[in-house]
């Protein structure tokens, strides 16, 4: 029963241990859904009180921890830094177990920390303290909720575990934190206001700590004046009594306990004090019993006489086993065999060897025990069998390693030491009898026997002595040849965990440097190999000794072996060692370049993203030189980096070691070598900007310094004094005028520069201000130009007015006599002729018109501007002018004639064109016919059509003038009117007869377009029809809730696409119709079996549409019933479980509790059975209505109603047996 008790003690620090290291969480379902705020605030509540119950779980620990290891004048100050190290670990657990634990070792650096908590965790397992999650390098990193578990595990294990109550029945408690409650309640029992059910809010009022006080010291507390309502009062005054009176630590404070919801294992620490205190005040009050046990140590002399040859037995079996195996032990060939037999070796002499070294001890001491109790109790001395004697165990056996022989051959010198001590009593026993030999003593002859004896016995032992001594020393010199040996091959261990690292450098230079570190080992390799033959001599020296020796030699060729296999291996390992860091060196050289690209990159990048665009056009053409410099050196750098990127393709080749970031950091290297292109690029953009801008700036100050200077030339007041100088002038300004014009295009080309420039430059103020001040500039020079040239001509018009005039009359003489003597032909031909004499005459006339229009504009300007020869201007103008009108009237005269012959003639030449173009324009239409079967046929014909409605269009204007015209014929020609009339009589029939060929080529057209047009939606329709009767055709099933979801949503969205296309349907049925109703040849019955197979399909999909949209709903609802069956699940598994997991009370109270705790449980089931009934029955619906998964619903409802069945029955019987244990319970009571 305590061994149980001890395993469920281990098991509730174990899960506590568990509860420390695992956040917490909810473990019940929960029915109700929570908003995600509340959600997020119970997480947060969870967490804060998780790190106040960790505060004070740390506060009352270090208090305990400090109470214990006050005993051997340590402390700590922080319990998740202090323990670290492994040494105050060590101290506590020593203190708490009262035995030696191996000793710590001494040092800062982690191993060291990580072996000395290994030896503390190593030594709670012998305890059979079972750890699980919690390892040495938890404690080692501070890990606060696994060192908090540790040390409650620690209580647990020396406090709590060893608390032991009796129960009225005499059973023993199910576990010591139930022993240590029902403790409290049996010291507590009767105090009013106190009722110690738990570990956390029992305790918060105080009175329950002052309650134990008073049970067992009520000296100190008047408990009768105490109020449950002082709590915080309560609780100082038992800490402070407790620490002063009692000598308990206060490791509690009030607001440590007074709070909403204190920390059981704080509470559970202080109270164990308590309990352990009390009980040693009882020790001590029933000390005197135990002297009744005196008669019983005959008895149990018997027993230890029993076990100290059981044990000498399997000691002396042990070593004569060991020895053997030592002896004939083969060492492996494989360096994985060599290290599995020295960690088997090393697990002999640090595990079990010491520990049957102490069995040996533990041996001596209890035959040392037997013979004290023998002698104490006046027995007759107890002698060993023969060959399980002490000296049978220790016979020439010094130990297997060094610290054993020189253990021995400390206690030799302890021997020799003791004997040297007798000498003198030899002496003195030789020096009596010699007196009384002297004296004569009458029984002298014995006196001397004895003596002699004692003397050679001493002798005899004096040589044992000196031969045990050499002995010893052989075996000394042996063991220290042992060590050495074991020195190096933990050396070689050393080393080869060094040779074996997979650190090979995180950069070149650590990894020089570790090439420079293997250099040194290979070094120390060789220096250790001229070491490991030197003591493999001296091993060897003692298989050839002759007479004693020490060890076994075939067991010293083994080690010999042994050592110079591990070197050897230790050399292969270190060669294999320097490959591994050259390929490393290949590599983090390949990485240096690597880095090196990109820190070049990066330079490159900085000096682009630093650099400006230059202040003006000089500098922008420097930075652009600079910019040309830098991209010869991206094309120079373009080609190392190649290179790398090769090395880097040949590593991979490789697959070394390492090779994994190879790509990543390529890649990236690419990718910052793409952005430093790019930014080049952009660069080179800007500067390209930036130089367009200043060509502009230029070009605008060169075309403002022109236009400034042609101004001055423009604005000039000198016109000349006489014609020859004033055409001169007019010449240059001509000049001006021309270089004005040409210098148009390059304000234009300026405005278009600007426009070209960035958005950043065009938007400028500046910029806009200088082309606008160059184009108003340039207006003003070009306006003052106009104006000067004016001038200038006003000028020279004055000069050569007069030359004019005498130059027109001349011409007016000789075309008035020529007129005058002209008859008008009535010939076409010669009409003609006539015609183009009168078109040169009007050339002529209109040159010499604008003569004397230009005449007329100098003089009218000489007038309006006061010309003082304004008269004769006048005068001069009048008569030209007379003369010129007169002129012109007879020309007009000769023309008219000459008009009304030529317009007669040119109205029938241009009848019997229009005639010509209406008889062709008949012909292409009439070839014009549609004869083809695809609708490009027939638009490429409806578009020459409309080229020659074109053509007529153009011609019916010209019919409307012509009629116009022969109408004017007729009324101003009257002779030759029904000539004339009959000509456009003729055009107008054919013109009739061509528009109605044309309309009815184009109605046919049109009727044809329609049919294709039809022919093309009806096929894209089909198409579209028979993709979604294979979309809707899908035989997918939802698997889950979320899917069937998905899959109607995608169902309903296919509905509305066929509602938008149920317009197209509809429109396709009313073309059919109109096109029925066109009087043209159509394929009808080829058209009637495509709209039959539009009905048949539009109908079927309808229909597939609506059967899948069934079996989706189908499997919605199965899968709503599904999520049901879940939750109705979930409710039998928590009813399962909770009856599963009961036991029976054992007192009326509980058994009454239990029976109240199953009415509950009871009534929550009948609720849920409720819910279960109503799944069951919508299963039982969807059934009757032929779901596709009936099936499935039967299995589940079944199943659900099975089980709430077998659950019903379940809680029924745990109710009876509750009944049944609640009259039992009476029946006891009402019986004690």
């Amino acid at each position: 029963m305590a061994n149980a008790s001890t395993d469920l003690d281990n098991v509730e620090a174990q899960r506590q241990l568990n509860n420390n290291n695992r956040p917490a969480s909810s473990t019940g379902p929960s029915w109700d859904t929570d908003s995600t705020s509340a959600k997020l605030f119970e997480c947060s509540r969870i967490k804060a009180l998780a790190d106040e119950r960790d505060a004070v779980q740390k506060k009352t620990f270090t208090k305990w921890v400090n109470s214990h290891l006050a005993r051997v004048s340590c402390r700590i100050a922080d319990l998740y830094n202090d323990l670290r190290d492994g040494y105050m670990l060590t101290r506590l657990l020593e203190v708490l177990s009262g035995e030696p634990l191996p000793r710590p070792t001494r040092g800062r650096m982690r191993i060291h920390c990580l072996e000395n908590v290994d030896k503390a965790l190593q030594f709670l397992k012998e305890q059979r303290v079972h750890l699980e999650n919690v390892g040495s390098h938890d404690i080692v990193d501070g890990n606060h909720r696994l060192t908090l578990g540790l040390i409650w595990t620690i209580i647990l294990r020396f406090q709590i575990q060893v608390i032991k109550i009796e129960t009225e029945d005499n059973r023993e408690t199910r576990s010591a934190k139930d022993a240590l409650l029902l403790w409290c309640q049996m010291k507590t029992a009767g105090y009013p206001e106190v009722n110690i059910q738990n570990f956390t809010s029992c305790w918060r009022d105080g009175l329950a700590f002052n309650a134990l006080i008073h049970r067992h010291r009520p000296d100190l507390i008047e408990f009768h004046k105490l109020t449950k309502s002082n709590a915080t009062y309560n609780l100082q005054q038992a800490f402070n009594i407790a620490e002063q009176n009692l000598g308990l630590t206060k490791l509690l404070d009030p607001e440590d306990v007074n709070t909403e919801n204190p920390d059981e294992k704080s509470i559970i620490t202080y109270v164990v004090s308590f309990y352990h205190y009390f009980s040693k005040m009882k020790a001590l009050a029933v000390e005197g019993k135990r002297i009744g046990k005196v008669l019983d140590n005959a008895i149990e002399t018997e027993k230890i006489i029993e076990r100290y040859e059981a044990l000498a037995s399997d000691l002396l079996e042990w070593i004569e086993k060991t020895i053997s195996i030592i002896s004939n032990q083969k060492f492996a060939n494989s360096l994985t065999g060599v290290q599995q037999q020295l960690q088997a070796f090393t697990t002999y002499c640090t595990i079990e060897k010491p520990i049957k070294f102490q069995e040996k001890g533990n041996l001596e001491v209890l035959l040392f025990t037997i013979q004290s109790k023998l002698r104490a109790n006046n027995q007759k001395p107890y002698v060993p069998h023969e060959g399980k004697m002490i000296s049978d165990i220790n016979k020439d056996n010094f130990g297997y390693d060094l610290p054993a022989v020189e253990a021995a051959m400390k206690k030799h010198e302890a021997i020799e030491a003791d004997i040297s001590s007798y000498e003198e009593r030899i002496g003195v026993v030789v020096e009596l009898a010699a007196e009384m030999e002297a004296e004569g003593y009458y029984d002298i002859r014995r006196i001397v026997a004895r003596k002699e004896n004692i003397l050679g016995q001493w002798a005899l032992l004096k040589e044992l002595v000196v031969g045990r001594k050499a002995r010893l020393e052989k075996n000394l010199a042996l063991q220290k040849t042992f060590q050495e040996m074991v020195y190096m091959i933990d050396w070689m261990e050393e080393m080869q965990v060094q040779l074996l690292s997979k650190d090979f450098g995180k950069h070149l230079l650590e990894v020089d440097d570790l090439l420079q570190k293997h250099s040194l080992q290979e070094a120390d390799i060789a220096v250790q190999a001229e070491r490991v033959q030197t003591l493999n001599t001296a091993a060897l020296k003692f298989t050839t000794i002759e007479g004693y020796q020490p060890c076994d030699p075939q067991v010293i060729c083994n080690r010999v072996n042994h050592v110079s296999t591990c070197l050897e291996e230790l050399k292969q390992l270190a060669a294999k060692r320097r490959a591994e860091l050259e390929e490393s060196r290949q590599l983090w050289a390949f990485f240096q370049e690597l880095e090196e690209s990109e820190a070049w990159i990066r330079e490159k990048t900085a000096i682009l993203a630093a650099q400006t665009c230059g202040k003006d056009l000089s500098s922008v053409l420097r930075l652009l030189h600079k910019h040309k410099t830098l991209a010869g050196e991206l094309l120079s750098r373009r080609a190392l980096l190649q290179q790398t990127m090769k090395k880097g393709k040949q590593i991979l080749t490789h697959k070394s070691f390492g090779t994994s970031r190879i790509q990543e950091r390529v890649m990236e290297v690419k990718a910052e070598w793409k952005h430093l292109e790019d930014q080049a690029g952009q660069r080179l953009n800007h500067l390209q900007d930036a130089l367009n801008f200043f060509q502009f700036n230029v070009e605008t100050d060169d075309l403002l310094a022109w236009l400034q200077d042609t101004y001055r030339l423009v604005s000039s007041e000198d016109f000349g004094h006489d014609e020859y100088s004033t055409q001169s002038l007019l010449k240059k300004h001509r000049d001006v005028r021309e270089a004005i014009d040409k210098h148009r295009v390059h304000v234009v080309a300026l405005r278009k520069h600007m426009v070209g420039l960035t958005l950043h430059y065009r938007e400028l103020d500046e910029v806009q201000a200088r082309m606008a001040e160059v184009e108003q500039l340039y207006t003003e020079v070009a306006e003052v130009a106009v104006l000067r040239q004016q001038w200038l001509h006003d000028a020279l018009a004055v000069y050569r007015m007069f030359s004019e005039v005498n130059a027109c009359e001349v011409w007016i003489d000789e075309k008035e006599q020529w007129l005058n003597k002209m008859d008008i032909p009535e010939r076409l031909e010669d009409v003609e002729v006539v015609s183009h004499r009168f078109e040169s005459l009007d050339q002529e006339m209109n040159s010499l018109m604008g003569r004397i229009l230009d005449v007329n504009q100098i003089v009218q300007q000489l007038l309006d501007g006061g010309h003082p020869s304004s008269e004769e201007v006048r005068s001069c103008q009048d008569h030209l002018n007379g003369r010129w009108n007169r002129i012109v009237e007879l020309v007009e005269q000769k023309k008219d004639h000459l008009n009304s012959i030529l317009r007669i003639q040119n109205y029938l030449l241009e009848c019997t064109e229009i005639k010509s173009q209406i008889r062709e324009k008949r012909k292409a239409i009439d070839a014009t016919q549609y004869v083809g079967s695809d609708l490009g046929g027939v638009l490429a014909l409806q578009r020459k059509l409309s080229t020659m409605e074109g053509a007529l269009g153009v011609l019916e204007p010209k019919l409307i003038r012509l009629q116009q015209e022969a109408e004017e014929l007729a009324v101003t020609h009257p002779a030759q009117a029904v000539e004339v009339l009959v000509q456009f009589e003729e055009i107008s029939v054919e013109w009739e007869e061509l528009k109605c060929t044309l309309q009815g080529c184009e109605d046919s057209l049109t009727v044809a377009s329609r049919l294709q047009q039809f022919i093309q939606d009806l096929d894209s329709f089909l198409t579209w029809l028979v993709q979604t009767q294979t979309a809707v055709a899908s035989e997918e099933l939802p698997n889950s809730l979320e899917e069937a979801e998905r899959l109607i949503n995608q169902h309903a969205a296919l509905k509305e696409e066929i509602g938008r296309y149920e317009e197209d349907y509809e429109r396709l049925q009313a073309v059919n119709d109109l096109l029925e109703t066109e009087e043209a040849p159509l394929p009808y019955v080829a058209l009637q079996q495509w709209l039959q197979k539009l009905d048949v399909g539009w109908n079927k999909l309808l229909e597939m549409w609506e059967s899948r949209r069934e079996v989706l709903v189908q499997a919605h609802i199965f899968h709503l019933f599904m999520r049901d069956v879940k939750q109705a699940e979930a409710f039998l598994n928590n009813q399962e479980s909770a009856l599963a997991h009961v036991e029976l009370p054992t007192t009326v109270e509980t058994v009454e509790a239990a029976i109240k705790k199953h009415k509950d449980f009871t009534t929550t089931m009948e609720l849920n059975l409720h819910r279960i009934k109503a799944v069951i029955e919508a299963g039982e619906s969807l059934m009757g209505q032929g779901n596709i998964y009936s099936e499935r619903i039967k299995e589940r409802i079944e199943t659900l109603a099975n089980r709430s069945n077998q659950n019903r029955k379940l809680a029924q019987q745990w109710l009876d047996k509750l009944n049944d244990q609640w009259e039992l319970q009476r029946f006891l009571q009402d019986c004690h």
